[in-house]
């Protein structure tokens, strides 16, 4: 008996469309299977929300850029691969999760997100100061905050009263408060704005697709936000050297001619953020327009009866690169010349801890990130105790 045979074109045809099939459905149970979890991930995050008191947002977005933190807050905040809570009290300051001490506060921090803490409060350098100390404080620091903001923070915080007469002002000042004077912050008629970028106008938050997306996933999809965070903070995706070349910390070892070129900020197609120049001030506009704020802010101090202490320290780049200019030099000038009660600077702890430990980056900082972890955070601790534990 004769078999009867096919033309090979034929059996070739034939394998690629069960191949295509079966791609086809492949492709289609992970395309069902993802949806099956988006669903199930917005309905267990809508059936359990998260703990909030007064509001949905930590920030309080208001005109021309500017932003506070919404008062009697909290809730849950991500920052890279951690989450952690805030909590935020009538006037809009972070606080601990324990009973406020009584009386007026006897210290404000004033500072950028290093003194908000991107910890939890327990593991933040002001959180470790306030639970080993008797005294009150008052923790204003905000993130992206800079002189400018530290200015306006202070007196509105004088205008609310929660302060003694006579009180300490502590200010975490920060590397890039530099950046941020040259090419973010104006004092405005009402509070500080934020400038326009070469012509084009300051990106309100709340328009910015990715950030949008981000606060839509954060609140509606948190299983789905965790796992994107932990893509986005992969070394795929934000190499761990970029802690080291951030435009952020990089004029104490950069050509300022070199980032005096580029705005502040760019932005990519999908709306992220990077930071890349100090345009249109520039490095020296900056620090001209520190002194400046630091100078009005502890006149007013000293006007109040009361004391002013600079706060500094290293981001990993001021460890790791050969210094072309002193931060901390630049701090113990300003304290002269504005006439500050003293520097409490933690840089050269951190420094020789890292001549001593090779693997220092990761023990002092949270990883992939220029912030202190709280082991970094105790360090600062330690050192404020022994400046203010006298006063």
């Amino acid at each position: 008996m004769n078999k009867i045979s096919y033309p090979a074109s034929s059996c070739y045809l034939n394998l690629l469309i069960r191949s295509l099939i079966a791609i086809s459905i492949f492709i289609g149970s992970i395309f069902f299977a993802l949806i099956i979890f988006f669903i199930a991930d917005y309905a267990y995050s809508n059936l359990r929300p998260i703990d909030k008191t007064g509001g949905t947002s930590l920030m309080l977005f208001k005109d021309q850029g500017w932003y506070e933190l919404n008062p009697n807050q909290k809730l849950q905040e991500q920052w890279g691969k951690s989450t952690f809570e805030v909590i935020t009290d009538q006037l809009g300051f972070r606080t601990g999760p324990n009973k406020p001490k009584s009386g007026k506060a006897e210290i404000i921090f004033l500072g950028d997100s290093f003194t908000f803490g991107m910890n939890p409060w327990e593991e933040s350098f002001v959180g470790l100061f306030d639970n080993d100390s008797k005294l009150k404080i008052i923790n204003a620091g905000v993130v992206s905050y800079s002189p400018t903001a530290y200015l306006y923070t202070y007196q509105k915080a004088l205008k609310t009263e929660a302060l003694k007469k006579e009180h300490i002002v502590v200010i975490g000042l920060d590397l890039s408060d530099v950046q941020d004077e040259a090419a973010y912050y104006l004092t405005g008629l009402t509070h500080p704005i934020k400038r326009q970028f070469w012509g084009k106008a300051y990106q309100d938050p709340n328009t910015n697709f990715f950030i949008s997306m981000q606060k839509f996933l954060q609140n509606n999809m948190r299983l789905t936000y965790r796992i994107f965070m932990l893509v986005a903070n992969s070394p795929f995706i934000n190499p761990p050297e970029n802690v080291f070349i951030t435009t952020r910390s990089a004029f104490t070892w950069e050509d300022w001619n070199v980032l005096n070129q580029k705005p502040g900020e760019e932005y990519t197609p999908f709306g992220r953020k990077h930071y890349v120049g100090y345009a249109p001030l520039g490095v020296a506009g900056g620090l001209k327009k520190i002194n400046q704020n630091i100078a009005e802010l502890v006149k007013l101090a000293k006007k109040n009866n009361s004391k002013v202490y600079l706060l500094i320290y290293p981001w990993p780049a001021q460890i790791k690169f050969a210094q072309k200019f002193n931060w901390s030099n630049y701090a113990k000038n300003l304290c002269l010349e504005t006439h500050c009660d003293g520097v409490i600077d933690a840089t050269p702890i951190f420094i020789d801890y890292a001549q001593k430990n090779p693997n220092w980056y990761f023990h002092l900082y949270t990883a992939g990130d220029v912030h202190f972890n709280r082991n970094g955070n105790q360090i600062i601790s330690n050192e404020l105790k022994k400046k203010l534990s006298h006063e």
